[in-house]
């Protein structure tokens, strides 16, 4: 079979190395291929297909749509010598062997990582993924966008690796050349600037080196209002004292190259709430951490050490730590607010990290007003680090206290008192963090995000508003979820383009769609929700939360790969996000693939010993779909009160034990509080969710046995 070649990279194009040039005849038929060549040998349903370029038509004329673009596809490809689209009434894939995707390729290319691999990877990247290419529907957009953030991230990616190879040759054109491509993928990348300008000193060109920096300079300081590395300043500088030198001689200059942080042009956008935190590479990172820990050790004892053999969970072999509640010793109606945001923002900067096993703001903060101390604490969680802190604010005035424990040595070995006015907040809490990290270590540059959050008095309004919400929207009542929605929409009259606000908002218009909590109709409250959610990626495309809330969005409209994609996308920015993780096996479950799910929540659960109680829902479901019916209600009753809803798994699983009158009385629970529910409204609930049917119709044939009726009285 002859192999079709496409090229994403760089736009859209599509040939056949004997006939030439392939024309397909309409947009949607493009998009359609470039989507399943993107995920070659992997089964994608037609409903998903569908609803993806024809979701704004009715599902038969959808389905109509697909079948004449799949014809047409088929026809052009076969024409060429290539068979590859394979299907049935059910799915439909691109089999990889009628198939050669340059995108597919570099990925490939990437992951095995040895330098001839990255070399081959540099030269075929073209460009950014379908550049040019007109989205049909707005499913597609945010498809094409969240794939071109990933390969455009795992460019940046490789190129940064090939560079560090490279960078004891910085006279070879090959260095040079990596250099430019890595500046045309990302313009603040400092270390790509660094290695130009010695490229350009080896060579005497000392007017080139110049103009690079110079260009650099001007772009941090128009773009991002910040400047250049004390690195790259030094570098620079060098250059100047000494146009003289010989290669050799500026030969220490490279040493800057490897692993070294840069600014992220996304970051300084208004509304993104973290800070842009890049990890120092691993040869840089090695000799930093064991420098750190020697030092720890060596800190004076302050309590008597914890035995790791004696804590209630095995102790990570990472460096592990809990951010425990600050406490707030200010006065006002609003005590506890701005020491919470605090802490779970502290928590968050440092889940970034995989190096770092970071214990969740649930489990921490179950120790808020319990007389343990800092040794008792670190037993029960299973964690060797412990940071304590408090804040008080007097008008205009902050001061924050931390200390950093570890209660394995025994040792206090962080103390820090920040007195700040109160509109440095932001910052305040990056030094913090950033602090915390260092110690543990890592040294952190938050060149960009420090930038990004220099509050203002309306982005400090907005993020009062937006605490306020938040602790409605935990209350998960439709009353709460009204209550928050006031809360968020506050927040963004006070700062348009505050992200979490957004993001808060999509999470009410989720729970709109998913469970009713809405005036709207259904649809029309999921399409707000992705409204929302892409505002949110706009603003804040490196937060974590941005992307977990856009991967909601997808898994309820029933988009089940672009969900996995994002949730992986939320996982690799924060990767200790148990609520993410749990969510996330939501998801694997629709998609069969149950037993992934228990893992991923297993996972969240050691993360967070404290979690919240929907965590044992999720866990019980996915057993329960597994078989593994004992177990599943072992979990699900681990739940202090059962949720209305949850009766529906309750139910499920008693029937599948045998125990038909307690299955009756799950129903009963059910229908005490959702009178008019039934089998029609439950499908309505799961529609277009689960990948394979038949795991959706034996939970329902288990509802029927339990008594829930199949339409409303």
């Amino acid at each position: 079979m002859a192999k079709l070649r496409l090229i994403l990279l760089g736009g859209f194009e599509a040939f056949q190395d004997r006939s030439g040039p392939v024309e397909f005849p309409t947009r949607k038929a493009r998009a359609l291929l470039a989507w399943l060549a993107l995920n070659p040998d992997r089964r994608l349903a037609r409903e998903l297909a569908g609803d993806f370029l024809w979701g704004d038509s009715p599902q038969k004329q959808a389905n109509a749509s697909l079948s004449q673009a799949l014809y047409s596809l088929r026809k052009e490809l076969t024409r060429h010598g290539c068979d590859a689209i394979r299907g049935d009434n059910t799915a439909i894939f691109f089999a990889s062997e009628g198939l050669d995707v340059d995108a597919v390729n570099f990925r490939r290319l990437v992951a095995a990582g040895d330098p001839d691999s990255l070399a081959q990877a540099e030269r075929l990247w073209g460009g950014e993924f379908l550049e040019g290419f007109p989205a049909p529907t707005p499913q597609f957009e945010d498809w094409m966008a969240s794939e071109r953030r990933h390969l455009h991230e795992t460019a940046a990616d490789a190129l940064s690796a090939l560079l560090a190879l490279r960078a004891g040759q910085p006279e070879c054109p090959a260095f040079a050349e990596t250099a430019r491509r890595l500046t045309a993928i990302d313009p603040y990348h400092e270390p790509a600037c660094r290695a130009l300008m010695v490229h350009y000193a080896t060579q005497g060109r000392i007017g080139s080196a110049t103009e690079a920096f110079d260009l650099l300079r001007g772009r941090l300081r128009e773009d991002l209002n910040t400047t250049p590395s004390e690195e790259t300043k030094g570098v620079h500088a060098r250059i100047l004292q000494r146009q003289s030198a010989t290669a050799a001689g500026l030969a220490g200059a490279t040493a800057v190259v490897p692993g070294a942080a840069k600014p992220v042009a996304a970051a300084s956008r208004p509304g993104s709430l973290a800070p842009v935190l890049r990890i120092l590479g691993a040869v840089v990172l090695i000799p930093i951490f064991l420098a750190a820990m020697a030092w720890l050790q060596d800190a004076a004892p302050r309590l008597d050490a914890v035995d790791p053999a004696t804590m209630e969970h095995p102790l990570p072999a990472r460096p592990s730590i809990a951010v425990l509640a600050f406490d707030d010793l200010s006065q006002g109606d609003d005590t506890g607010y701005l020491s919470d945001a605090i802490a779970e923002d502290i928590i968050t900067e440092l889940s970034r990290f995989p190096e770092l096993f970071v214990i969740a703001r649930n489990s921490s903060f179950h120790y808020r007003d319990r007389a343990l101390n800092a040794h008792e604490i670190a037993r029960e969680l299973g964690v060797r680090y412990l940071l304590e802190g408090s804040q008080q604010k007097s008008a205009h005035q902050l001061r924050i206290t931390v200390q950093l424990v570890d209660a394995v040595g025994g040792n206090d070995v962080l103390a820090e008192t920040y007195d700040r006015d109160l509109a440095d907040i932001f910052r305040v809490q990056d030094e913090i963090a950033d602090s915390v990290a260092s110690m543990l270590g890592e040294r952190l540059r938050t060149i960009a995000g420090e930038e990004a959050k220099r509050a203002n008095p309306a982005q400090l309004r907005a993020f009062e508003h937006w605490l306020a919400g938040l602790r409605y929207f935990r209350e998960f009542t439709r009353a709460g979820s009204d209550q928050a929605r006031r809360w968020y929409e506050s927040s963004l009259e006070a700062d348009p383009d505050f992200a979490l606000g957004h993001i808060g908002l999509a999470w009410i218009y989720i729970n709109g769609y998913r469970w009713g909590w809405t005036e709207l109709d259904r649809d029309d409250a999921r399409d707000q929700a992705r409204q929302e959610a892409r505002i949110a990626l706009e603003l804040a495309p490196d937060d974590y939360n941005s992307h977990f809330t856009m991967a909601a969005v997808h898994m309820q409209a029933g988009e089940r790969a672009h969900a996995i994609s994002e949730f992986e996308r939320a996982l690799k920015l924060n990767p200790n996000a148990g609520n993410v993780m749990a969510t996330y096996a939501e998801v694997l479950g629709y998609s069969g693939r149950f037993r992934e799910a228990v893992e991923w929540l297993q996972k969240a659960m050691r993360l967070d010993p404290y979690h919240p109680e929907w965590f044992y829902w999720n866990l019980g479901w996915a057993q329960y779909s597994m078989g593994d019916c004992e177990a599943a209600l072992m979990t699900i009753r681990k739940m202090s009160r059962m949720p209305p809803f949850a009766n529906r798994t309750l139910a499920a699983i008693f029937v599948c034990l045998g125990r038909l009158d307690e299955a009756r009385t799950a129903i009963g629970a059910l229908m005490a509080h959702e009178p008019e529910y039934s089998v029609a409204k439950f499908r309505l609930n799961f529609k277009g969710k689960y990948e394979d049917p038949a795991n959706l119709e034996a939970w329902i044939d288990d509802l029927r046995i339990a008594g829930l009726p199949d339409s409303s009285p």
